[in-house]
């Protein structure tokens, strides 16, 4: 991995509706603020698959200030999405980080539990109510909230960026 102190990791929910993060790390500073998050809607098709792909490919592989030292992704059966369609998600997220040569790392949701909100056998309500915490919202304008799939893409972030070292500790986003 680069020597940079400052790195981007991008935080993936794979599923049919799969969400995505990415976070700025100072290392230095053990600091991190968001940089971006996404919603990629509907990836049951081939069609669906290919824009994930393409689109997480192409946000990879764009010039970034720092560069990216990792993908984390969640690794397990969805709720309300079959095994298949979850298994076929995370292909497409492991096909674009091998072709753009980026570290992927899996992790199993106790795991992402247990690193972001201190049990792994925290309840999604609780993954939602820490990432919420952690950046620092309280009350947002109806359509301006993390959807799910995004809270849970940013606890994998995170997750990566404490498991991997990149980070000693979780603190909240510095609001800027």
């Amino acid at each position: 991995m680069d020597v940079t102190n400052n790195v981007i990791i991008i935080g993936v929910d794979p599923g049919i509706n799969t969400g995505i993060v990415a976070i700025e790390v100072d290392r230095k500073a053990n600091r991190w603020h968001l940089v971006g998050r996404f919603n990629m809607p509907d990836v049951s098709d081939g069609g669906g698959l290919m824009r994930l792909y393409t689109w997480l490919r192409s946000y990879i592989h764009n010039e970034h200030e720092f560069p990216i030292a990792a993908v984390g992704m969640e690794q397990m059966m969805a709720y309300m999405t079959s095994a298949q369609e979850k298994a076929e998600a995370q292909a497409a997220v492991r096909m674009a980080a091998y072709a753009e040569m980026v570290t992927l790392h899996t992790y199993a949701p106790t795991s992402v539990r247990s690193t972001v909100v201190g049990s792994g056998r925290a309840k999604e309500s609780d993954v939602a109510k820490v990432t919420r915490q952690l950046l620092g919202v309280t009350r947002t304008k109806k359509g301006e909230a993390f959807n799910k799939h995004q809270q849970d893409a940013l606890a994998v972030a995170l997750c990566c960026a404490v498991r991997e070292g990149i980070l000693q500790s979780i603190e909240p986003q510095e609001v800027t």
